[in-house]
């Protein structure tokens, strides 16, 4: 789908809504490859970058923000995603300031995870997936309600790996941080391929 000014201004008009969210700037990249694996295993959805909230009405309001940057790091962002989302990028002058639209593709058949976790839209939210999400945002039944619960089970442990994940590394250097990325690529790859074979 091709991004237009019309559209992103139609859609700057508006509150944040499940396929549109405004940020002021690119968050740090971890933050940013959830926000995008979330829209590409949800409906899909645009990122407005160089916009903010209205305090009242909560409609956008254009700030501004460095374009090639922040599209540098959205790329940087969707490297972090596995399997890396479609997404369609095109800066945009308003008033004099520029604006960096984001449209996510949705991602069918496979669940995109980073940081070994499935991340999906709910409402205005970015939020890790739980069982009953993920087959939601599939549009799949399971045929038994055990498989349902082992999911869910499956889907519990991996987000508290992700959680010790991230202490672990907040309090490390870059060697032992490399060790956990790899530990949470592998975490990733595994939750991916249970999730398409549930799924499938």
């Amino acid at each position: 789908m091709t991004l237009v000014l019309e559209d992103v201004l139609a859609a700057v008009s508006q509150p944040e809504s499940q396929m549109v969210e405004f940020k002021l700037s690119a968050p740090p990249r971890r933050q940013l490859a959830r926000l995008i694996a979330g829209f590409a295993n949800s409906t899909g959805g645009t990122v407005l970058f160089g916009v903010g909230k209205d305090g009242t009405s909560g409609t956008g309001r254009v700030i501004g923000v460095d374009a090639a940057r922040t599209e540098r790091a959205v790329i940087q962002a969707a490297q972090m995603i596995d399997p890396e989302p479609v997404l369609n990028v095109r800066a945009f002058e308003v008033d004099g300031r520029s604006i960096l639209a984001v449209r996510i593709e949705p991602i069918r058949g496979v669940l995109a995870h980073t940081d070994g976790q499935v991340y999906v839209r709910t409402g205005t939210f970015t939020v890790p997936a739980d069982a009953s999400t993920i087959f939601r945002s599939a549009e799949v039944v399971p045929s038994e309600p055990a498989v349902l619960a082992e999911m869910q089970r499956f889907s519990e442990i991996i987000a508290k790996q992700t959680q010790l994940i991230e202490e672990l590394r907040a309090g490390q250097g870059w060697r032992p941080q490399l060790t956990w990325a790899l530990i949470s690529a592998l975490i990733g790859t595994v939750l991916g391929v249970v999730a398409t074979v549930l799924l499938g």
